[in-house]
């Protein structure tokens, strides 16, 4: 758990720390790239001014950034009276940050142009600042309409590709994929930097061999006709039995793709692959053959 948790009233009249009635076990913060970043916890009562700031929009302060509370539970069990905090990052506050003007036709934006567009250069963006880094070409929008900041990070998400937004208190940062990914040279290493690691391995759905099977080939004839009922009937029979006999004739010979590293490692694990996508067909069979 975070060293120093921090309560805070909403208005900033009340700060209290909060460690001593956290459960640490049950202390968590969850982040997810463009989506969530939010902790929570379970607080018992010990009868502090800080249990007692655990109600919605108060601020809670952990690893120097500030989150609100959105839901707080509360639970009485006997004598015992604990609550259950979610809070979400301040930088999710950025929703109320909006306007209310709109542009009919078709403009080019980059990621700034759109943060331009929302706060007007800044002035109703109320505490809020961003930064930009990497290259964004301009993106069409069609008709811009009423929006907000938390909308304008979901358009620069949806628009540019590999596009990360991160928060920093009421600071935002919009990186570009390559620049969100660059090698910093930084390694965590167990028990130097951190003894809390979790890691997991799940082999359920292990497949290292697959038998490919091509399309078809359409062999189907038209033959003549004839009124002969007796040779008709001959006929019918001896071309069920030829059917029953004809093997399969496919584009190309079906063939095994393996993968030996993973059998190495794992044993041979295999699944019959059923394939009719032809572009895929025609790469599979060209990595086959340059073996």
């Amino acid at each position: 758990m975070t060293e120093k948790i921090l309560v805070k009233e909403r208005t900033g009249k009340y700060e209290e720390l909060l460690n001593n009635c956290i459960e640490p076990e049950t202390f968590i913060i969850d982040w997810e790239k463009n989506s969530n970043y939010e902790l929570s916890f379970t607080a018992f009562d010990d009868h502090s001014l800080a249990f007692n700031l655990l109600t919605n929009e108060n601020h809670i302060i952990a690893d120097d950034q500030e989150f609100v509370i959105k839901t707080s539970e509360p639970t009485l069990s006997g004598s015992t009276h604990t609550i259950d905090v979610k809070a979400t990052h301040i930088g999710y506050e950025c929703t109320y940050i909006r306007t209310n003007e709109s542009m009919n036709g078709s403009f080019g934006f980059t990621p700034k142009g759109l943060f331009d567009y929302v706060t007007k250069n800044g002035r109703n963006a109320v505490g809020f600042t961003y930064e930009i880094h990497g290259d964004f070409q301009p993106v069409q929008f069609d008709n811009m309409g009423k929006c907000s900041l938390k909308d304008v990070l979901s358009k620069i998400t949806d628009s540019w590709k590999g596009a990360v937004y991160t928060f920093d208190n009421r600071h935002i940062d919009i990186w570009s994929e390559s620049e969100f990914k660059k090698d910093n040279g930084r390694v965590i290493h167990y028990y130097h930097d951190t003894s809390d690691v979790k890691l997991s391995a799940d082999t359920t759905e292990l497949q290292n061999i697959a038998m490919v099977y091509p399309g078809q080939k359409d062999t189907s004839k038209s033959g003549d006709t004839t009124n002969n009922s007796e040779t008709d009937s001959n006929s019918s029979d001896s071309s069920q039995n030829n059917d029953s006999e004809t093997k399969p004739e496919y584009i190309f010979p079906p063939f095994e793709v393996r993968d030996e590293d993973s059998i190495a490692r794992f044993g041979e694990k295999a699944k019959i692959s059923m394939t009719t996508n032809h572009r895929t067909l025609m790469m599979l069979r060209s990595q086959h053959y340059r073996r």
